[in-house]
Formats: structure tokens, sequence, C-alpha cells
């Protein structure tokens, strides 16, 4: 009779919300640490038996292991959830566990799945409570401790992001391990926390969140055995770190500051804040590296999607956040469309979603959409995704920045004019417009190529979509001059 083992599961939610939770990039520093523990450290050290176990997944809040008795599995059960919201308070935890039978893998692993996903709808109670009387912190809204050497009230997940920190910075912590997985080598910390040199020339900076294409059906495919998964998922991670590590090879050469911070690297997710102006290219390098660098994990690349948040330093980061998850899931949504993977062998496309926040008011993109990016005659200023390969009726990453540049050169100081001009009118009316466009080209002033220019903005495709709010935004952002 075949001896039975224990798969078990457990999926972390709430990580970007709980790194994100602050407006201070030390705090989110200190964060990124301690889920980093949570996800990796807890469950080796307390859970994991290398010599009886078999951990197959352990990264980006996900754990997946093989116990090899029912009293093993019932301990993780029991402790790791406490564990980890002591670890990081604010993030919630789902568990799963699937007896199996060592020919029977591949149903197990999508049982656990089913399960898990069943159990994300059951909303775990927080460690941290507190009375109605309480004091809070006016930050995060949670129940304040006495913190020793606070200098004012601060939650228990504000007070363990700052020691995390100071670990970290007093011997070589989880902080010093991402910034080498994205910088590839050891770098000085000395400004990492400081967002004042995160900018350049204006205030501007950038999150920006990418997520992998169709994982989940590669994972259905090979998943036949636990050796191949949990190959797949550590080549996975590779492929994600070294895509990291090329982009900012390439677009920071060999400058020494830190103009590029990481929050999450690992699997398939990549969240940093970057300085505004190299976002673009540091997202076009990265999601080309990352098609290239998958080659060997299936039989063909993968792809992935990402959003862009253009924010002032001084806006809510855990807004921005929420901004750039959902630009990329917008993003995701046009890749996965029946046309895109149709003229593309069946899978989703790489691309790019980006908006530059102009309001000071916390909005949902689709308020943003209909507010800011709708004109007149129901026309549309909302004009991405880019992609990384040309498509029917699409931008390229490339095309968007290159007439960005070409826009920003001096001698096309004056088209710019008309170009701004022009979205004012087509607030008004696409009469008025029209108008604009027809003494653009009478004008002897402007050159072939200018009016060429001028035209290819404000020429609509997609269905009403016109991409000249877009590179104007980008253009100002990689050149504006405030300080």
């Amino acid at each position: 009779m075949e001896k039975c083992r224990y798969l078990y599961g457990a999926s972390i939610q709430g990580i970007q919300s709980f790194i994100f939770q602050t407006d201070r990039l030390k705090d989110i520093v200190g964060a990124s640490e301690l889920v980093e523990q949570a996800c990796t450290e807890v469950f080796r050290n307390e859970f994991f038996d290398e010599k009886t176990c078999e951990l197959i997944v352990s990264a980006a809040g996900n754990v997946k292991c093989v116990f090899p008795d029912e009293n093993m599995c019932k301990k993780a059960v029991l402790s790791f959830p406490k564990r980890v919201m002591e670890k990081a308070p604010g993030v919630t935890i789902s568990q799963a566990v699937v007896r199996m039978t060592d020919d029977d893998f591949s149903g197990a692993i999508d049982e656990l799945e089913r399960r898990l996903h069943s159990q994300r709808n059951r909303r775990s109670k927080p460690l941290a409570s507190g009375l109605m009387a309480m004091e809070r912190c006016r930050r995060t809204g949670m129940p304040s401790i006495n913190a020793i050497g606070a200098k004012d009230r601060i939650d228990e997940g504000c007070y363990l992001k700052g020691k995390a920190l100071v670990d970290s910075a007093n011997s070589k912590g989880a902080t010093s391990k991402l910034y080498e997985k994205l910088y590839g080598c050891h770098v000085s910390l000395k400004n990492a926390t400081d967002i004042t040199t995160l900018t350049g020339q204006n205030d501007w900076i950038a999150i920006v969140h990418a997520d992998g294409n169709g994982l989940g059906e590669v994972v259905a495919n090979i998943g036949k055995n636990p050796g191949k998964l949990k190959q797949f998922s550590e080549k996975l991670n590779e492929a994600t770190i070294k895509s990291a590590q090329a982009a900012c090879k390439e677009c920071l050469g060999d400058t020494n500051e830190l103009l590029v911070r990481p929050v999450v690297i690992g699997g398939d997710d990549l969240t940093v804040v970057c300085r505004a102006s190299i976002a673009v290219g540091f997202v076009n390098s990265y999601l080309r590296n990352f098609e290239k660098n998958s080659l060997d994990l299936t039989n063909h690349a993968l792809t992935a999607c990402a959003g862009i948040a253009f924010i002032k330093s001084s806006y809510p980061f855990s807004y921005g956040y929420d901004l750039a998850e959902t630009l990329c899931g917008v993003a995701k949504k046009d890749a996965k469309s029946a046309e895109m993977k149709r003229a593309n062998g069946g899978k989703a496309p790489s691309c790019l979603m980006f908006h530059k926040v102009q309001s000071s008011f916390i909005e949902d993109y689709g308020v943003i959409e209909r507010k800011e990016l709708t004109a007149s005659d129901d026309c549309s200023f909302r004009f991405g995704p880019y992609y990384l390969d040309k498509q029917k009726d699409r931008w390229t990453i490339d095309m968007l920045q290159y007439d960005a540049d070409v826009l920003s050169m001096e001698s096309n100081n004056a088209i710019k004019t008309s170009v701004r001009e022009w979205l004012t009118l087509m607030g008004e009316s696409r009469d008025k417009a029209l108008q604009k466009e027809n003494r653009v080209n009478m004008l002897d002033r402007y050159t072939n190529e200018q009016k060429e220019l001028f035209a290819e903005l404000t020429t609509e495709c997609n269905g009403k979509r016109f991409p000249a709010y877009d590179v104007l935004a980008l253009q100002t952002i990689k050149n504006q001059v405030t300080k």
C-alpha cells in the first residue's frame, strides 16, 4: 500500500498593501524586508525539514511543500499564519492541504489550487485589534503602540518596518539581498530611503508593477511531478532577476546613483520605484529581456505586462501602487483579447500602460479616464497599451519614446505648442480641433517633418483614440525642469 503524503499550500495576500501602506520610502524598504523574511525564512527555519520534506515553491508570497506525515503538516497549518502575521502585521494568509500519493501529484496540485482559490474568499481575523477608545496611528489608522524611541504614535507594523530596516543596516539582511537581486552586485544603501535622491530635475517619480502572462496555463502543462514544478519556479525567479538586472544596466549605465529602488522581485512579479524619466525605458528593457531569459523554460518565450504610475514624490505611495497595478490589469486585458492572441500564436504579447497623475484627488482609474481622458464626441486620449513588438492598430513602446524625444527638441517648440492647443480644442469640439489641424497644414513656418509629427499625434487610431496626450505627458515628465 502506497504511503500517503500531504501537499501543503499557502498564499499570502495583501503584500503590496502592507508595503505601500505608508508614504515614507524608508518604511517601504523595511516592509519589503519583512515580507521577504515571512515568505521564505520563517517557513524554512521553523516548519521545513530538508531531510524529510520537499519544498516546491517558496517565493513571492507562495509556499508549496510536501510533508511526509500528518503531524508536521498540522504544525504548519496551525502556526505558520500566526508567525507570518506577527512578522508582517496587516497581511492575510490562505492555506489548503491535499492528501496525495506519489503517482497523483498533478491531480493534487490542481486540487490544491482550487482549494486555495476558495480560501481566499474567507477573510482572516487580524492579530492587531483595538477598541474605539484606543489612540490610532495617524498614518495608517491602526491601533498605536508605545514604541521606545518613537517620536509619535505608530502602529506595530510601522515599528517592525523601522526595526527591520535598522537590523538590515547592521547586517546583510533581506534589503541588501533585494538590492543585489536588482543590481547584480552589492550596493551602498546610504541613500536608499531618501526620496529626494530619486527625483531628478523635476519632482516626478514612477511606480512600476510588472506581472507575467499565462503562468497558470504553463504550470498546468508542466506540473506532472514536484521536481519539474520546483525547477520551473526556480528558473522563472532567475529569469525575472536577470531581466531586472539587464534593464538596470541598460538604463543606468555606469552611474552609482540608486535611481531604481526595488520593492518586490520574485516569481514573475516585479515592483520598483524609480526616477520618472527612466521608467518607460526600464520597462521596455525588462519586458524584452524577460522574453529572452524565459526561452528555456517552455517551448516559447514567456511574456509580461506592466503598469506605470507617474506621481509626484509627495503623492501617497499606496494609491500610486494601486494605480500601477490597475494599469497593468488594463494592459493584460488588451493583450489577452482574442484578437491579440490570434495574431500572436495564441499567447498574449508584452505591453505596458501608463498614466501621469495630474490631480491632487485620489480617484479610481475609471473615474480618471472619464474625467481627464475623454474628449468631445466620444473621443479618447487613452491610447495605450504600448506593445513591445508591432501590432495592428497599436503603437510600440519604441514609437512612443521616439515621438516624445522628437517633440522635446527645441526646434519643435512651436509644433509642441500647437499640439497643446489642439488638445484644449478637442475638449471643446472636434470641429474646432479639425480647424486647428487644417491651419497647421497651411502654415509655411512648419517643416514637412513637423507637419507629419503633428498629424501622427492628432490622427485617430483604434476607434477614436489619439496618442497626443500620452506623448506630450511623457515628454514633459522626461524634460520638465522645476528644480
